[in-house]
């Protein structure tokens, strides 16, 4: 009897397993993010998602980015913006900005450069107002920082 009974809870359970896990894994969504947290979301609360390759630019490691720096100011910017930014070791740069929309703004390639601290100032005038991704790339190293045009 006792065996038995064992059986049946057994089969019970499987059978909860199978039928009730599925049925739960279709109303939540889990997101895992980065930092080691779970969100769970109930499907029937999401209206739209969306996956934008552009923006989410993923995190350089700390030693990627001591080979290449950069700051941006004045930020928000009206006239210009002057991107400071400085080489570990000696490539061709390349100096790209965005929009949000993932389009090419302007591109401005200074060429070999050495070791050292450079300055290249991006003219805003005729560039709508918004947020802008400047992009800077050496040796296939690459660093984004956000920068604001308001005028």
């Amino acid at each position: 009897m006792k065996n038995k009974n064992y059986r049946s809870i057994l089969m019970i359970s499987v059978l909860a397993f199978l039928v009730i896990n599925p049925a739960k894994a279709q109303e939540y969504m889990r997101i895992n993010k980065s930092d080691g947290t779970v969100m769970e979301i109930a499907i029937s609360d999401i209206r739209k998602i969306t996956f934008d390759n552009l923006t989410a630019v993923p995190l350089q490691h700390p030693v990627m980015q001591q080979l290449l720096k950069m700051k941006l100011y004045p930020n928000p910017a009206n006239e210009y913006v002057n991107i400071n930014y400085t080489l570990a070791g000696t490539g061709v740069v390349q100096i790209d900005i965005y929009s949000l929309a993932g389009k090419l703004v302007s591109s401005h390639s200074p060429g070999n450069r050495h070791k050292g601290n450079y300055t290249h100032r991006w003219q805003t005038k005729g560039i709508l107002t918004g947020t802008y991704i400047c992009k800077i790339s050496q040796n296939q190293i690459t660093i984004t920082e956000k920068v604001i045009v308001k005028h």
